[in-house]
């Protein structure tokens, strides 16, 4: 499923959740009349008048009384509404989610600035796919819930960087960054909980192995080429290729541990520019020192992480 589909479908449950208010409205509105029936020949004699209004108006003549009987008879229904104990909302549709009004989007202040983010309720409805979509569900124990006090208990340069990343995840303001140091010291679950946290509140994410990105990247070109190719799995290698150019966040973990091939320097090449022309964030990780990558992949990728990356180690040995 392509990320307009998933999007799609998730609008799509927002629609029906309105066209549903909209319909226990009606019903409701339904039952009062027939409770009280001088209330719907009120409202009837309003829509009549409102209609003769128009029409009137359409056809040049003089309409200057009919607001008059509109404003008595909305004052004597006003009356009544009151004398029956009903209120304004009860002739108002009451969506599933009272933040957004099944809108799926809220406005938030952040630094001084209107900013439109999705609403909780639609980011229940795209967690689970963004989350199994973007390979995230493969790492169930890492998320800033979980925590990683016990974690980074020995390495308080490790816990400063979770820190600095769990900060900027939770103002989405993640920047291109490179994640380094031995094994075992946390980049994985810093960039995982990230991605995360991004996808949970729907925004498309990814996390993804290099070796596997380049593996699907061979895919796709193999599609591409071939004269005819399984639809099913031409979708899912397409989705899958256009979601690490597109994601919103990429992880690419364990920069260093892939197989070099005639393609690898070009793949990896072909997603930091295009995610960089886009104005997409990507987290790297690897076990790796600037200086050591700079002579596994040369100057080229060297000098792009560089110049566009903020870089953080998370060994011990390098705090500070």
């Amino acid at each position: 499923m392509s990320m307009s589909e998933i999007f799609e479908e998730a609008n799509f449950t927002l629609e029906n959740r309105r066209i549903d208010s909209e319909v226990r409205l009606q019903e409701h509105i339904d039952e009062i009349n027939r409770k009280f029936p001088e209330l719907a020949s009120i409202d009837k004699e309003i829509s009549d008048l409102t209609q003769q209004q128009l029409l009137k108006s359409l056809n040049g003549e003089n309409v200057t009384d009919i607001p008059d009987r509109i404003e008595v008879l909305e004052e004597k229904r006003a009356e009544l509404r009151m004398k029956y104990g009903l209120c304004d909302s009860d002739f108002r549709p009451q969506p599933y989610c009272s933040v957004c009004g099944d809108t799926g989007m809220v406005e938030v202040n952040e630094d001084g600035k209107t900013i439109r983010r999705p609403c909780s309720c639609i980011c229940e409805i795209l967690a689970p796919t963004l989350l199994s979509l973007g390979g995230i569900s493969k790492y169930p124990d890492m998320s800033f819930e979980k925590g990683a006090t016990s974690f980074f208990a020995k390495n308080p340069a490790g816990e400063k960087v979770y820190s600095a990343v769990k900060i900027l995840a939770e103002r989405f303001k993640i920047p291109d960054m490179v994640l380094f140091g031995t094994s075992g010291q946390g980049k994985t679950f810093a960039a995982v909980s990230a991605a995360r946290y991004y996808a949970e509140h729907g925004i498309p994410s990814m996390v993804i192995r290099l070796s596997d990105a380049q593996e699907l990247m061979m895919e796709y070109r193999k599609i591409v080429q071939a004269f005819y190719t399984v639809p099913d799995k031409e979708k899912r290698v397409t989705a899958l290729r256009d979601l690490i150019v597109d994601a919103e966040l990429l992880v690419l973990d364990d920069l260093g541990v892939e197989v070099k091939t005639p393609n690898s320097e070009a793949d990896l090449l072909y997603i930091l520019d295009s995610r960089a022309q886009l104005g997409k964030k990507t987290i790297i990780t690897t076990n790796y020192d600037l200086s050591t990558l700079r002579e596994r992949y040369g100057a080229r990728i060297y000098e792009r992480i560089k110049r566009s990356y903020k870089c953080y180690s998370l060994s011990p040995k390098n705090a500070g």
